[in-house]
């Protein structure tokens, strides 16, 4: 089990060198580096993922599978924000980054995920179903604002002459 937590972490890895990699060989500016670098690492396993993993083979692997999310996540949001920092100013500020993660809304549930399960709180049920009603609505949701953005998008509306 723990070798496919560090092979999720080499490939997330690997994928940033590759990106960095054609950014440099194909001379790139830097704001398409700075994408190139995140297009190639951010998927959407949470919202997408972990739904299709339950529907498929019910709750028993979710708990793998939201670790793994969140070395996915742990991964993207610190060597992610430490190469985006560097990458528009020549320089990292730390203390910067830090505050801009502990401000983030998915560090802030990843760490509350794993303080609730380290010390074995019981949520009350007040507090549970409206989080469980909530997460069965992310995914439809994400997918219904995708396909609008997408929609409204040169990219997504072939009828306007506009090419990729």
């Amino acid at each position: 089990m723990a070798e496919f937590y560090w092979g999720t972490a080499f490939f997330v890895l690997a994928c940033f060198g590759f990106a960095w990699l054609i950014g440099y060989v194909l001379k790139v500016n830097k704001p398409l580096k700075r994408t190139l670098f995140l297009a190639a690492t951010y998927g959407n396993i949470a919202y997408l993922g972990i739904p299709v993993i339950e529907m498929f083979r019910g709750k028993t692997l979710l708990p793998e599978a939201s670790l793994i999310t969140a070395c996915y996540l742990f991964w993207i949001f610190t060597v992610g924000m430490v190469y985006m920092e560097y990458s528009k100013t020549g320089q990292v500020g730390f203390k910067e980054i830090a505050v801009r993660l502990l401000k983030n809304p998915i560090i802030i549930a990843v760490i509350a995920g794993i303080l609730i399960l380290a010390f074995k709180i019981q949520l009350p049920v007040m507090v549970i179903k409206p989080l469980e009603m909530i997460s069965a609505s992310v995914t439809p949701v994400i997918l219904f604002s995708l396909g609008i953005f997408l929609g409204n998008s040169p990219v997504g509306n072939p009828g306007n002459g506009s090419r990729c």
